[in-house]
C-alpha cells in the first residue's frame, strides 16, 4: 500500500516560480517600509497562518487519520464518502480494510501518542468541514495566493533621473521584487490593498502589468486551482 511521502527539496525544486514587481512611487511612508523594506519579508506579517494547521500532509498525518477514521482501529465499519475524499485529496491510497490499514501504520505507538493522534484527526477534518482546507499549504493558496512563502525578495529604492532635455528616464520610489513558488501572490495584495488604501502601487507579474481588475480575476482562479501543487 502507498502512503504519501512529503515533498523533498527536489519535489520543491521543480515547481515553476513567479516574479511579482510592485512599485511603490511614494517610499517614505512607514507602512510600505515596515513590509517592504524588511530582511525577513514574509507574507505572515500581514496574514499569519494559524498555528493549529500542519504544515504538509505527511506520515504523521495519515497515523492521525487512520486513527480518527477507525476509532482507534475499534470500528469495522468502511469509510465514508468524506472520510476517502480527504484521503485522495491527500494522496493516500484509500484503504480496502480500514483496521487493517489502522494496525499497519500506528504498529508500536502507545496509547497516550494515539489519544494525540485521535485529536489531531478530529481537527484536521474539523478544518476541512468548516474552513475547507487541511493545512499550512491550502490556507496559503487561499489567502496568499501562492502555496508557501516568499524565497526571494529584492528592494531598490530608486531617485527620480531626469535627462538634459527634460525627459524622465527614471521614476521615483521602491521597486520591490518577489521571487515566489507555483503562482503570485495576488491574494495577499488585495488584503494589502484594502488593509492600506492610501497606498499606491503598481503590480506586474513575470513582467506583465497586473490591474485590479485582472488582479481580481487571477485570484479567483488561482483559488479554484489551490489543490494543484
Amino acid at each position: 500500500m502507498k502512503h504519501y511521502v512529503m515533498m523533498t527539496t527536489e519535489d520543491f525544486n521543480v515547481l515553476p516560480t513567479a516574479t511579482t514587481q510592485i512599485y511603490f512611487p511614494q517610499y517614505g511612508n512607514e507602512d510600505c517600509k515596515r513590509y517592504f523594506m524588511s530582511k525577513n519579508f514574509s507574507f505572515e506579517k500581514l496574514i499569519p497562518i494559524p498555528s493549529y494547521l500542519y504544515k504538509m500532509p505527511g506520515n504523521l498525518v495519515e497515523k492521525a487519520l487512520a486513527t480518527y477514521f477507525t476509532d482507534y482501529g475499534i470500528s469495522s465499519e468502511p469509510l465514508s464518502d468524506f472520510q476517502i475524499d480527504v484521503l485522495k485529496e491527500l494522496g493516500i491510497d484509500v484503504p480496502k480494510n480500514p483496521r487493517e490499514w489502522y494496525y499497519e501504520i500506528t504498529l508500536g505507538i502507545n496509547l497516550d501518542r494515539l489519544k494525540r493522534l485521535y485529536k489531531k484527526g478530529e481537527l484536521y477534518c474539523h478544518n476541512k468541514q468548516i474552513h475547507g482546507y487541511f493545512c499550512q499549504r491550502d490556507f496559503c493558496n487561499l489567502h496568499w495566493g501562492t502555496p508557501f512563502d516568499v524565497i526571494g525578495c529584492g528592494v531598490d529604492v530608486r531617485e527620480e533621473v531626469i535627462s538634459p532635455g527634460g525627459t524622465l528616464l527614471e521614476k521615483s520610489g521602491v521597486f520591490v521584487t518577489l521571487t515566489t513558488l507555483a503562482t503570485p501572490p495576488l491574494a495577499w495584495f488585495k488584503v494589502f490593498q484594502q488593509c492600506f488604501p492610501a497606498i499606491n502601487f503598481e503590480i506586474s507579474v513575470n513582467g506583465k502589468e497586473i490591474t485590479k481588475e485582472l488582479m481580481e480575476e487571477q485570484s479567483k482562479e488561482q483559488l479554484n486551482q489551490m489543490h494543484s501543487f
